[in-house]
């Protein structure tokens, strides 16, 4: 069970993890399960997969007790930005823009943190890895609470603890308690620009402001921290790479445990109308011609072979233009920014 699975079509107030019937008929099933089609499309498109990141990351870990290990806990979709690639599933703040557009949507309005009590009845004893992600987490209790809670069974220090967090929000004292006691904390940063494109990427997000939160992470003598920076490539971004690998080189390369600080990459798609839009496979032929010359220059041969690998795998078409320029357009149109100067290497390349 994770957080890109599709949706069981039953809601459950309390979830029996070792019986629960969802779960059960996905633990009969060894490959191509449907739940898990978002991550099996990214593997045939050459893409490493979030299923197959996970392998990687826990091979000596891997289970097969029907035991709570792995938690993925969606906080609420409160959030501070509306990313360009984003939506109302995953932030609050788009449901203007979504109401402005006329586009559809499932609306998931603010609930209390405190209502979501599911995690009041699970076991945590043998939880070894716990992710947050939103929403903007640090924006929520929920974390908070569950923490205690792990805390209260004694196995908090057993935990990895890992966000995805879009770095506008210092720890509170609480949480900086709770980070000092879990075996590892985990913070993936999601930054997708800097600069001036990072304002209009995940506006209403300032770079200034969120450079010196980056930056205060970096200095935290916390001994436990680990940092990664991940990058979300779209046509919005895909021409300013170089710019985020610049500034890692120059300001967040290590971390205060003079760890390197990586850049992960993962690709927009069909959480959203905008990630839709701007994801690669929607792409133009002069905009692949473009990015692919661009893509040859950026300095991180990981990167650079990732992004080349993705843009082969699409083809193009001309007719996706004119709905980048329209979406694009809109945005500007309701949030007083302008991607035809901010963005202008995008710009230039559905003109030529």
């Amino acid at each position: 069970m994770c957080c890109f699975q599709h949706l069981s079509p039953r809601t459950y107030n309390t979830i029996d993890f070792e019986n629960n019937d969802y779960l059960q008929e996905l633990r009969k099933v060894d490959t191509d399960v449907a739940q898990c089609s978002s991550c099996l499309i990214d593997e045939r498109r050459g893409n490493q997969s979030h299923r197959q990141a996970h392998i990687l990351a826990n091979a000596n870990n891997e289970t097969r007790q029907t035991k709570l290990t792995t938690l993925t806990y969606n906080c609420e979709n409160t959030c501070n930005l509306a990313c360009i690639t984003c939506g109302p599933r995953y932030s609050s703040k788009w449901k203007p823009d979504y109401q402005r557009m006329n586009i559809e949507f499932v609306s998931f309005e603010k609930q209390s943190t405190h209502k979501n009590t599911v995690y009041k009845d699970l076991d945590f004893s043998c939880l070894k890895f716990l992710h947050f992600q939103g929403g903007e987490p640090l924006l929520t209790d929920d974390h908070l609470l569950i923490l205690s809670k792990i805390k209260e069974q004694n196995n908090l220090e057993n935990v990895v603890v890992s966000y995805n967090t879009n770095g506008n929000f210092l720890p509170s004292p609480e949480t900086l308690e709770l980070w000092r006691q879990a075996k590892l904390v985990k913070l993936y940063f999601s930054i997708d620009a800097v600069g001036e494109q990072y304002n209009i990427v995940r506006n209403p997000g300032e770079w200034h402001k969120v450079e010196q939160v980056l930056l205060y992470y970096r200095d935290l003598d916390l001994p436990n921290l680990w940092i990664e920076i991940g990058t979300t490539v779209s046509l919005a971004n895909v021409f300013y790479i170089q710019d985020i690998i610049n500034w890692r080189d120059q300001f967040f390369s290590k971390t205060h445990n003079d760890d390197e600080i990586k850049i992960y990459i993962t690709f927009a798609g069909a959480t959203s109308y905008g990630g839709q839009v701007l994801a690669l496979n929607n792409i133009t032929p002069a905009i692949k011609s473009a990015a692919l010359a661009y893509v040859a220059t950026v300095s991180d041969d990981v990167i650079k072979n990732t992004l080349t690998s993705a843009l082969n795998s699409v083809r193009g078409s001309p007719a996706h233009a004119d709905t980048i320029v329209d979406y694009l357009n809109k945005i500007d149109q309701f949030r007083g920014t302008d991607w035809k100067t901010t963005l202008s290497k995008l710009h230039t390349a559905i003109h030529e």
